[in-house]
């Protein structure tokens, strides 16, 4: 379950769970006893002396009976045949001067959070009848549903409610449920003749230990994280955290046990003890320490049964002190830096200021900003801060304790890219503090990009820059430009052939122009493939492996320059051939694994190959096949077989000769599995790898060696009557497939290899 912060008073969503609500008027009789019946007019005889709570609320009178009504000749008869702990049948019988009815069944303890929500409490019972009718009969949410005359079993409606169409959320043990039926004059539910309910409450097992859930919360000054802790005992648990003083008001009407039911019921799933349920909630700037704050906690056994009490625990957010150092912050472009696409922006940070973020927008966005109201500017400078750019103050250091800055003040900056030439901006940005408090919303002054120089390009200033295409390899290549970083502003390049994608792309000894409208993204290349754009880079080089190559394919690149002055160079071009891959009769492919701090480094080597299948796959999908390598009757050649299987499944297709990975440890045992494939799609034989507790190992080192070939005949069986097969037809297994007779499709039982999956 993963669940956020929620305030308690929106439990409409979760009362929507159990059924759908909606409104309306009711013509309910005249009875004002509370929890009366309204077919005998006598008050229920509790048929569950084990109840350790009354599930009534004085100031909350829902007039039910107890298991069965008999809704005479203008109701609805309810009986509740079946409780247990999941689950609950019952029959619908309607009387003869109705022509429709509305049914739902509620969790009575969201039941009457809707009602305290909709402040109902202090309200009569006819006003509770004609409120809960208007949940049944809402028209603009989910109302309750509907059967009419015309549906066939409308006389006579068994619902075993945990399996049919209309739960939308499941039962829990040992808490209170509504089955509710209105019934209607009309046949489209809406003319409402009263309402019957009838209480019920599901079974549980006897509670086995103690479940507890300690909470540990993290309070900081603008939010929190809650992380629970089961107990031994504790196998499932539910959680729910919101506004103290509602929780308390629901507690305080409803009493403890009822909200117990509430956590359970309001949320679909329980949570396994095995899962923290950490969650978090940022308040942001309007953060307050003086709001007090409930996070609460059940553990259920391992039936689910609840334990009798819940944990709490009661805090606030860490308040702000009032002599907080306000963050001071500049932000201006750097005229020197600027060129047709891109901004240098110089930023300064005081010593209070943990960092600045900004964007660059139009001037006239930003003067529209400027002049709009407190709430939209407080609003955009949380946006920036969640969601800008960002410049980090690097001298920044703070003392809690003493509540001060103890840093310095920061000068530095940052690019901003992807801007569009000869057009005027505004940077708008905004600091903040330690605290997180934000500066007000600032605005640098206006400029403009430069409108690029196309017709000069042995004026550009950077028209030294090289490209370099090394370390060529099956499906990739590195490439490393060299260039005065002082005086290049950006470099655009794009792969101009071969043309995969069938886009239009000019070729070399086109003319420059079209060129220079493919870096631009302008007509008729505007959806022409993604053009790639580096920025200068400290040292002059700037270099890149790129890994989407396809074998055997000669690649050419055109690429181009432009300095701070906006003027555009040489459209140059480099070309390179990538390897091919070998179509050869004996693939093969070799894994080495060696340990390093806390990771394993993987490698995978083919020779002879046209193509690699490798993986790494954890305990999460081998747990089944891993109780095979400690079973002495598991022989070696099950395992390869398996580990076969595992590949072929879980594996990735590469078409390059090396691959590498960094494996981190993990608990219990991971496998890396490897397969070559060549002429013909002729297989290898596996290579494979296990890492197990910082160690790698073999099958050997689990007493398992080959014994010979493999004999396949012993583990294909018929397909008739077994459940967990797959063809061996599609298997690539060399071993099995020599047994197949004729290509007849055989299927082979997975459960002897310790795997289940089809």
């Amino acid at each position: 379950m993963k669940k956020l912060f929620l305030n308690m008073m929106f439990a409409a969503s979760f009362l929507f769970a159990a059924g759908c609500l909606t409104t309306s008027c009711s013509d309910d009789d005249d009875t004002t006893a509370e929890n009366v019946d309204p077919g005998t007019g006598e008050e229920p005889k509790p048929e569950q002396p084990e109840q350790e709570y009354n599930p009534v609320v004085a100031q909350l009178p829902i007039r039910w009976s107890d298991k069965e009504v008999d809704g005479g000749t203008s109701g609805v008869s309810i009986k509740a045949s079946t409780v247990t702990e999941d689950n609950v049948i019952f029959t619908l019988r309607p009387g003869d001067e109705i022509q429709s009815y509305r049914f739902d069944v509620f969790p009575l303890s969201v039941l009457y959070n809707q009602l305290l929500n909709d402040k109902m409490v202090g309200k009569t019972a006819d006003e509770i009848d004609d409120k809960i009718i208007s949940y049944m009969t809402n028209t603009t949410g989910s109302g309750g549903y509907i059967m009419n005359a015309d549906d066939p079993d409308y006389a006579e409606l068994e619902l075993d409610w945990g399996n049919s169409q209309f739960a939308q959320a499941k039962l829990v043990a040992n808490a209170s449920y509504i089955i509710t039926a209105v019934p209607c004059f009309d046949k489209d539910g809406m003319e409402p003749a009263g309402i019957n309910m009838v209480y019920v409450k599901t079974a549980s097992k006897p509670l086995v230990g103690d479940p507890k859930v300690n909470i540990d919360v993290n309070a900081t000054y603008r939010g929190f994280s809650v992380t629970h802790y089961p107990n031994d005992d504790c196998h499932y648990y539910y959680y729910f955290a919101s506004d103290k003083t509602q929780i308390q008001e629901y507690i305080d009407l409803c009493g403890e046990a009822m909200y117990g039911e509430f956590m359970r019921q309001a949320v679909y799933e329980a949570t396994p003890s095995n899962d923290p349920g950490t969650y978090t909630q940022n308040f942001g700037q309007t953060a307050n320490a003086n709001f007090m704050i409930t996070a609460t906690a059940i553990g259920l056994d391992a039936n689910k049964t609840p334990a009798k009490t819940f944990q709490r625990q009661d805090f606030s957010l860490k308040a702000i002190p009032e002599t907080a150092e306000v963050a001071e912050c500049n932000l201006e472009v750097n005229p020197q830096k600027l060129s047709s696409t891109q901004a240098f922006m110089n930023a300064k940070l005081s010593k209070a200021c943990a960092a600045l973020f900004f964007n660059i927008i139009p001037k006239s966005e930003a003067e529209n900003l400027k002049n709009a109201d407190e709430a939209t500017r407080l609003e955009y400078a949380v946006q920036l801060r969640d969601g800008g750019w960002g410049i980090a103050n690097k001298n920044f250091a703070f003392d809690e304790a003493a509540g001060k800055a103890t840093g310095k003040e920061y000068t530095g900056g940052d690019f901003l890219a992807d801007l569009y030439p000869g057009t005027e901006y505004m940077a708008v940005y905004v600091g903040r503090n330690f605290y997180d408090q934000l500066t007000e919303l600032k605005f640098s002054e206006p400029f403009s990009t430069k409108n690029p120089v196309e017709d000069n390009p042995s004026a550009c200033k950077a028209n030294d820059l090289t490209l370099e295409v090394t370390d060529i390899e099956r499906n990739q290549a590195k490439l490393t430009f060299r260039f005065n970083e002082e005086t290049l502003a950006n470099i655009r390049f794009q792969y101009i052939a071969p043309n995969f994608t069938g886009a239009m792309l000019p070729m070399e000894g086109d003319p420059r122009e079209d060129f220079i409208n493919l870096f631009f993204a302008r007509e008729p290349f505007k959806e022409s493939s993604f053009v790639n754009t580096w920025y200068a880079e400290a040292g002059g080089i700037s270099a890149s492996v790129d890994t989407n190559l396809e074998p055997g394919n000669e690649y050419k690149i055109a690429y181009m320059a432009e300095d701070w002055s906006g003027v555009l160079g040489d459209v140059k071009f480099v070309t390179f051939k990538t390897l091919a891959a070998p179509m050869g009769d004996n693939p093969q492919v070799k894994i080495e694994a060696k340990v390093q701090d806390g990771y394993y480094d993987v490698k995978w080597t083919t020779t002879d190959a046209f193509s690699l299948k490798y993986a790494t796959i954890n305990e999460q999908y081998t747990e089944a096949l891993l109780d095979k390598l400690s079973d002495p009757k598991t022989t070696y050649e099950q395992m390869i077989d398996a580990f076969t299987y595992c590949t072929v499944t879980y594996g990735l297709d590469a078409s390059s000769g090396k691959m590498a990975e960094q494996v981190e440890f993990k608990e219990g045992v991971q496998l890396s599995l490897g397969l070559a494939y060549g002429k013909d799609e002729k297989q290898s034989a596996l290579a494979y790898a296990i890492l197990k507790d910082g160690k790698v190992m073999t099958l050997a080192d689990f007493g398992k060696s080959p014994k010979g070939a493999t004999k396949a005949a012993k583990l294909i069986r018929q397909a008739e009557g077994a459940a967990e097969f797959v063809p061996a037809a599609t298997l690539k297994n060399v071993n099995v497939r020599k047994v197949l007779d004729n290509n007849k499709i055989v299927f082979l039982n997975m459960n002897n290899y310790g795997l289940y999956r089809k």
